[in-house]
């Protein structure tokens, strides 16, 4: 089901950081928020996405 918008999966740690980004993109009608995640484990694995911008410096992905 490809409806020609730009499917988005945010993830990021930070709920109020995600909640940001959802509100900067809700009223484009090229790209459709498919969900979003704090973590990024198996964050989109089931989704049909088109991009999944996620947190550079999530605890999860700086495994030190």
């Amino acid at each position: 089901m490809h409806t020609g918008r730009l499917r988005v999966l945010f993830v990021d740690d930070h709920a109020l950081m995600r909640k940001g980004l959802i509100k900067m993109v809700a009223n484009n009608p090229a790209i459709e928020v498919v969900g979003e995640a704090a973590r990024c484990t198996s964050a989109g694995a089931s989704l049909p996405i088109s991009v999944m911008p996620l947190a550079r410096t999530m605890p999860s992905l700086n495994r030190k």
